[in-house]
């Protein structure tokens, strides 16, 4: 890779993330979730709809990201057959939109004809179709997903939201792609036609991430519910892509990063086959990216004393473009020793941190680092190969180890040694041996030796223009 193009594109960053797996307390929530739409519909039986509508519709909000797709579907059809039984003339809207999220679950979803009711059956035949219309279609899904938004904030005081854009990611992981990436982009103009939400733009999210670092040096503002407060927004928008067999689910999340709270949640399916053939749903190196984090993910021997904060100025899961410039943010709470090396789409670890104006590799403690600085007369852009790309802090209060590599410029150099190799060498630092001490004595020479040690990492998708 020329030196002048590792310079330029040193930067986009790729956080790998393990699959999370389910919690005690997640299993805790799905039983009492369980036990709540029980109770609900046992006041259904006897006749009270509105208390099984307000317990279901609770249950609901409180739990549904920890729900499985059974449980999904059941408290659908709850709702769908108590807003039937309230008055199916008044609450139609509200019933077919349940069962629009059925079959958004099981597109061939079917009615048991001896178990469920006739008008039930006749509902269910009824939105079905007009949800197929959407499944092969990119666009009208994304539009019908941006209306079911709309419709679970209804019971929102404020009658229009600002809402900020998170970024729209694969599954549970900071990873996006051009086709992720037009989804955002539709969703932002889907919604900013409502008449409910004031969509922020992402040059604005962008711009108040920056302005975050002159104005509050001392709290970071490295994620979009932190940035919220600079864009004097109400909510940031969480999107997220999960592929289900042969076809995709689009997720939505409004969260009031303020008071911590979820505002609304919306999830609409659709074909993978109307995934439109010049978009990608995942970067070609998606698979090479994953092996890479295995690396920068093992374990390592982090201090509970020294922490820091890396993100871009599109925060983790950003998305840039070739050709657009990259800025990265560091902060620790104690003065430390920092590398940074960036692991590009081809596989290269190149180290941007320290280079050429920045020779020491010592950070000051408690103040957000740029890089490039201001005063930095390069400025990273991005150039192909395009793809997910790693950028990886490793952070010591011991100088780190030597590392040896070919010099791109600017003092920026591509490191010899494999990732795995890489990894290991500077973990090194992290568990270096302490004095001896004679056996008579109390020992605190671990405590007085012991190196403070940790790393970040933060994950972005380059695009081509």
């Amino acid at each position: 890779m020329p030196g002048r193009n590792a310079c330029r594109r040193f930067f986009r960053t790729l956080i790998g993330s393990a699959f999370i797996t389910a919690s005690v307390a997640a299993v805790q929530a799905q039983n009492n979730c369980d036990v709540e739409m029980q109770a609900a519909r046992d006041q259904y039986t006897a006749g009270d709809i509105d208390q099984a509508i307000m317990m279901l519709s609770q249950c609901w909000r409180q739990h549904h990201d920890l729900l499985n797709d059974a449980q999904k579907m059941r408290a659908y059809k709850y709702l769908a057959q108590a807003y039937m039984a309230k008055d199916a003339g008044v609450y139609l809207e509200q019933a077919e939109a349940a069962l629009e999220n059925i079959i958004d679950l099981a597109p061939q979803y079917q009615p048991d004809p001896e178990q469920d009711q006739p008008h039930f059956v006749e509902m269910v035949n009824r939105v079905k179709p007009r949800v197929h219309q959407t499944w092969y279609n990119m666009e009208l899904t994304v539009r019908r997903l941006a209306q079911k938004l709309e419709r679970n904030c209804t019971d929102l005081k404020k009658p229009i939201l600002r809402i900020a854009p998170g970024n729209f990611t694969y599954q549970d992981q900071p990873v996006s792609s051009s086709f992720l990436h037009h989804v955002q982009q539709s969703l932002i103009g889907a919604l900013d036609s409502l008449p409910q939400f004031e969509m922020v733009q992402l040059a604005e999210l962008r711009d108040a991430v920056t302005r975050s670092v002159r104005v509050s040096p001392a709290t970071p503002s490295s994620n979009p519910e932190a940035a919220q407060t600079y864009i004097k927004a109400d909510a940031v928008l969480h999107g997220e892509c999960w592929q289900r067999g042969d076809d995709l689910v689009l997720r939505l999340k409004l969260i009031d990063g303020n008071n911590r709270i979820d505002l609304a949640f919306a999830e609409a399916g659709m074909a993978k086959s109307a995934v439109p053939a010049n978009l990608s749903l995942l970067p070609e190196n998606y698979p090479a990216a994953q092996q890479a984090l295995k690396e920068f993910n093992a374990p390592a021997a982090n201090s509970s004393k020294l922490k820091i904060k890396l993100w871009v100025d599109r925060l983790n899961g950003g998305v840039y473009r070739e050709g657009e410039r990259v800025t990265a943010y560091v902060f620790a709470n104690k003065a430390c020793y920092l590398y940074l090396i960036y692991h590009d789409a081809a596989g290269n670890d190149i180290l941007i941190f320290p280079n050429q104006y920045h020779p020491n590799h010592r950070l000051p403690a408690n103040q957000i680092y740029q890089i490039p600085s201001p005063s930095d007369t390069f400025k990273v852009e991005v150039a192909p190969p395009c793809g997910i790309e790693i950028l990886q802090a490793f952070a010591s209060t011991e100088p780190l180890p030597e590392l040896e590599g070919e010099n791109l410029g600017n003092g920026i150099r591509r490191l010899k040694l494999s990732t795995q190799e890489l990894t290991t060498t500077i973990r090194s630092v992290a568990v270096k041996p302490a004095p001896a001490t004679p056996a008579k004595f109390t020992d605190y020479s671990a405590e007085l030796n012991a190196v403070d040690y940790t790393e970040a990492s933060c994950i972005i998708t380059t695009l081509k223009r």
